[in-house]
């Protein structure tokens, strides 16, 4: 375990031969993101992180919190104290050339080196909490500055420090926005260049208010 104050920490295996030493390889630990935005839990919110840019292409680490989404933090003993409000940063691991040595840990060997954010809320950590339990999906966007294809499903998967391992999420999907009707984006979700209508955007958890974030934007 590689682990510095304010940076994300990271976990590589190291097989060791009997009666012998092994060299760990090296890492770049990512300096947590300054940027912090608090969200009033049960309000609703954006969150952001800090716009970076690389020979990948520029990009900004979003999180979407639907109102009525409530959070509980769970301390080791297992029980669990409501949470009033997050402050939460965007950290990406995946920038510039060191990058892969910056990741949590080695990647499965069914994934490939793409893009990797971490969310993590300084509540959560002052309170000694070991998870931020949400009872809603939590929706995460990036720009598609890798260009893939509109309508692309995306695996998903976030790593648990605690358990060192790899866990599997919602697969995502590559959406384009079309333009703006009343205030909501027309999103294409599978490539046709035609909006969606509420029943395939609601097949894919897609609603008003995901269109429609607090700020008034539309994403």
């Amino acid at each position: 375990m590689y682990q510095k104050p304010s940076h994300l920490g990271a976990q590589r295996t190291v097989s060791v031969p009997w009666q012998d030493f092994a060299i760990a390889p090296d890492v770049c630990l990512s300096t947590v993101d300054p940027q912090t935005t608090v969200v009033a839990v049960g309000a609703g919110g954006v969150a952001r992180g800090s716009i970076v840019t690389d020979d990948a292409g520029t990009r900004q680490a979003t999180l979407f919190f639907p109102p009525g989404t409530q959070a509980q933090l769970v301390m080791p003993d297992g029980n669990t104290q409501p949470a009033t409000h997050l402050t939460v940063h965007a950290t990406e691991y995946t920038v510039g050339p060191n990058g892969p040595l910056a990741m949590p840990a080695e990647l499965p060997p069914t994934s490939a080196y793409t893009y990797a954010v971490e969310f993590t809320a300084d509540d959560f950590a002052a309170a000694g909490a070991t998870e931020v339990r949400f009872s809603a999906p939590v929706y995460a966007y990036v720009k598609n500055f890798l260009a893939m294809p509109v309508g692309l499903v995306v695996p998903s998967g976030s790593y648990a420090h605690d358990r060192g391992a790899w866990m599997a999420e919602d697969n995502g999907r590559v959406i384009k926005i079309l333009g703006i009707t009343n205030g909501a984006a027309d999103l294409d979700t599978d490539g046709s260049g035609i909006a969606a209508d509420a029943t395939e955007l609601l097949a894919l958890g897609l609603t008003d208010g995901q269109a429609t974030p607090p700020s008034g934007k539309p994403r």
